[in-house]
């Protein structure tokens, strides 16, 4: 027996999703209209890019109000019958046995959708969507414009840069020393080391997104995926990403850089590669790459507010040159 169970949209007419990815697992929604209208066998999850089938985009919730409605329906004419063999003891007979049937139907199980922050119409497909933080991809059709998605990435390093100051400005957190043991307990360093790996990482989604863009307009009969996997992590390094887009394209990533611009962009990504694969202990292998006092090897690399928000400035010029020219 197939049972078909239709979802009911929010008030804006858009109908949760969930990333199957078990490392993402985050929620977004999308346009009911447009995903009802939506034809392909593959959906994208906005935040890490997986495909599967749409099916595979469930959430949790919608997936046990399905089976609270299959049941009902499976079970409900089997109860019926059930109810209709009842059978009530005759009291004046010497023996009279009856059959009563004290089985509970089954519930539906309701659910609501979740409020999302920020709603996204896709410049390639012209479907929308919403997201709780930045978007790398468009569920329907997999693409986004590169340099929109770093400009949301931009946007929000900034707020998140700002929070120290702006809990520093409510009073009864300054009262209570809220945000003294939250500068004591080292939570607005860790912010800001998250946000120069963001930063870096943004650029690199950027890059790759535009590299692979670029070539399959050159090769139509070629894949998106293709170019990625080409990419892969060259454009965390300087002089990979050079001779990587110098070969495919022609193009100089340096020409576009002033050698101040190099040395900020080289020595964020040293101190980057030290946060994430050395757990920000300064090693030999930076010290060369950096040429700083090698008396620092062993201590954890330091990461300021202004060198991340000077970071990502250069980051931003750089990435508008290449959007003008590639």
């Amino acid at each position: 027996m197939k049972i078909s169970v239709p979802l009911r949209p929010d008030r804006e007419d858009m109908v949760g999703r969930q990333c199957p990815n078990k490392e993402c697992k985050k929620y977004f929604k999308v346009k009911a209209k447009d995903f009802a209208n939506f034809n392909g066998e593959v959906f994208f999850c906005p935040y890490c890019g997986v495909t599967a089938h749409p099916d595979a985009f469930l959430t949790e919730d919608q997936l046990e109000y399905a089976k609270s409605i299959a049941v009902k329906k499976a079970l409900g004419p089997f109860l019926k019958q059930l109810k209709n063999m009842e059978i009530k003891a005759d009291r004046r007979a010497f023996l009279s046995i009856g059959i009563k049937v004290d089985i509970r139907e089954p519930v539906i199980r309701q659910y609501f959708e979740k409020q999302s922050r920020r709603n996204i119409k896709c410049d390639k497909c012209n479907r929308t969507y919403s997201v709780y933080g930045v978007s790398y991809y468009c569920p329907f059709c997999g693409q986004r414009e590169p340099f929109a998605v770093f400009q949301e990435n931009v946007e929000t390093i900034k707020r998140i840069l700002k929070l120290e100051e702006t809990l520093s400005e409510d009073k009864d957190l300054v009262r209570t020393g809220s945000v003294r043991k939250l500068y004591e307990e080292g939570v607005f360093d860790t912010l800001t080391e998250k946000m120069l790996d963001t930063i870096v990482t943004a650029f690199e989604t950027y890059c790759k997104n535009k590299y692979a863009g670029k070539m399959v307009e050159l090769h139509p009969s070629s894949s998106y995926q293709k170019w990625l996997k080409k990419a892969g992590n060259k454009f965390q390094n300087l002089d990979k990403a050079e001779r990587l887009l110098q070969e495919d394209l022609g193009y100089s990533l340096r020409q576009k850089l002033s050698e101040a611009d190099t040395k900020i962009i080289s020595k964020a990504l040293q101190k980057r590669h030290v946060l994430i694969h050395n757990s920000g202990i300064i090693d030999e292998t930076y010290i060369k790459a950096t040429g700083e006092d090698a008396s620092l090897i062993g201590k954890k690399v330091r990461v300021g507010k202004r060198e991340v928000e000077e970071l990502m400035s250069t980051l931003f010029n750089l990435v508008q040159k290449i959007d003008e020219t590639i």
